[in-house]
């Protein structure tokens, strides 16, 4: 594979998503914040393993930041950079 790695089109999205990934990683981590750990301490209280209670009661109250932070890190490069910029990469060789 003689290739260069810039050459590749795969590159492109990963290097865009991984450049957004501080916020989404953000935008996850204040949603986790407002979760009261109360919560968390009922749910282990009655015998709940860490993995139930993060499925069952954590999950379900940040979802939504873990959906915005996830559609910002989807979306908001394709904005920045049209498809037109990835569609001519394809054809280098």
């Amino acid at each position: 594979m003689n290739m260069s790695l810039i050459a590749m089109w795969i590159v492109i999205p990963i290097v865009l998503g991984v450049r957004r990934l501080p916020y989404a990683v953000r935008g996850t981590f204040a949603s986790l914040q407002i979760v009261h750990k109360s919560f968390e301490e009922a749910a282990e209280s009655v015998g709940a393993k860490k993995v139930t209670t993060f499925k069952d009661v954590t999950l379900p109250l940040i979802w939504k930041g873990v959906l915005v932070g996830a559609l910002y890190l989807l979306f908001l490069p394709s904005k920045r950079h049209p498809p037109r910029c990835f569609s001519s990469f394809l054809d280098m060789k």
